[in-house]
């Protein structure tokens, strides 16, 4: 058996204000956190540029697609304020009785989680594709300070140990 030499890095994001975090990753593309705000991993594709450049560059909202391999997590007040907007729009145009927006309403004071919704979506006078349109999710809020608390240093670490190899150029994109 051939063995192949793969190098990886581990960056350590020491326990403060922000938490605690270990950043694992390697030329391959393959990226896991353990940290006080949940682990999570994700494998790239083979990058044709440095895998490092790669997550310097990387914003936020691609690294939570990747990251967050759970069921996005229901954003309870953005749904009802679209659904209250529904209602509202339908009063304006004649086609709900303030009876039934009455009605809808209370409906709609109920929902405070996903079983909330779905014995919602049972319960309403809405058509599928309202009630999808209102629904709106948000990233797991431990996913969400990881990136907003860790990532950053890690971000800085990686900036730090990838220096030498960057032209002055490069360093200018990664700022």
């Amino acid at each position: 058996m051939t063995e192949s030499k793969v190098r990886h890095w581990r960056y350590a994001i020491k326990e403060g204000e922000t938490g605690w975090g270990i950043f694992f990753m390697d030329e391959t593309g393959t990226l896991s956190i353990l940290s006080d705000y949940g682990t999570w991993s994700y494998r790239w594709s083979t990058q044709d540029r440095s895998f490092r450049r790669f997550l310097i560059e990387a914003d936020d909202c691609y690294l939570s697609r990747c990251l967050n391999k759970e069921r996005p997590v229901m954003d309870e007040e953005t749904t009802k304020r679209e659904l209250r907007k529904e209602v509202g729009r339908r009063i304006r145009e004649g086609k709900m009785t303030m009876e039934e927006a009455r009605e809808e309403l209370e409906l709609i004071k109920g929902i405070y989680t996903s079983e909330d919704w779905f014995d919602y979506r049972h319960d309403t006078q809405f058509d599928y594709e309202t009630i999808h349109n209102c629904y709106c999710t948000m990233d797991p809020p431990l996913l969400t300070r990881m990136l907003n608390e860790l990532w950053p240093l890690f971000v800085q670490a990686l900036r730090e140990s990838y220096k030498p190899a960057m032209t002055q150029d490069d360093m200018l994109i990664a700022l």
